[in-house]
């Protein structure tokens, strides 16, 4: 019994939250995708998001002409760079799989995420030109992937997201009442022990 009581209340409390891929609250359409800073050159591409149901894949801008970002300077973060941003707090969970084209290599090409404004690097500037991993981490009010071309010369980088999961951050009523339910499983399951060692 106390063991289906514990069930119960954590499936209670995890049960059928998580939203996975890009469908539904996490579809395309809720996300917002940006460009910011100034490419120069007539030859410039700005960054691009391309979703599918189980994928996200971002393009790094770049300059073919070699006229850069305004501002820009290579293996610095720099004012051009794409976003891909959403305004849900939650658990985000999600592989990517990163490669750059730059002939400087992933130090012109900065992959990572911002998670309430605070920005992570993902992307291993001294690594080789394709990476991959793996990420689980909380945002309570936005999320966003970016990459940062800083120079943006050189050609551009891509990545790849996928696995992806969105798992609400239970509300601090919920996770008390889920504390509260799992202290008390506890104490019935210490009762019933102190009862059954009395036999």
């Amino acid at each position: 019994m106390n063991h289906q009581l514990l069930a119960f209340v954590a499936a209670a409390g995890l049960c059928c939250a998580a939203r996975a891929d890009f469908t539904g609250p996490t579809a395309p359409g809720n996300f917002t995708v940006s460009n910011t800073g100034t490419l120069l050159g007539s030859g410039a591409l700005p960054g691009t998001a391309v979703f599918t149901a189980s994928q996200l894949q971002i393009a790094g801008a770049n300059t073919p002409d070699a006229a850069g970002c305004s501002g820009g300077n290579y293996s610095v973060i720099g004012p051009c760079e794409i976003r891909v941003s959403i305004n849900l707090p939650g658990t985000y969970i999600f592989s990517w799989s990163y490669s750059t084209a730059d002939q400087d290599g992933p130090a012109g090409d900065m992959f990572g995420v911002i998670a309430d404004g605070a920005r992570f690097t993902l992307s291993d500037l001294g690594g080789a030109v394709s990476q991959s991993g793996q990420l689980s981490g909380v945002a309570t009010t936005s999320f966003a992937w970016f990459m940062n071309c800083t120079d943006c010369t050189g050609g551009p980088a891509t990545v790849t997201i996928s696995n992806f999961t969105l798992a609400p951050v239970p509300e601090p009523g919920t996770a008390a009442m889920l504390m509260f339910g799992l202290v008390g499983v506890a104490g019935m399951a210490a009762v019933r022990a102190g009862r059954e060692r009395a036999r």
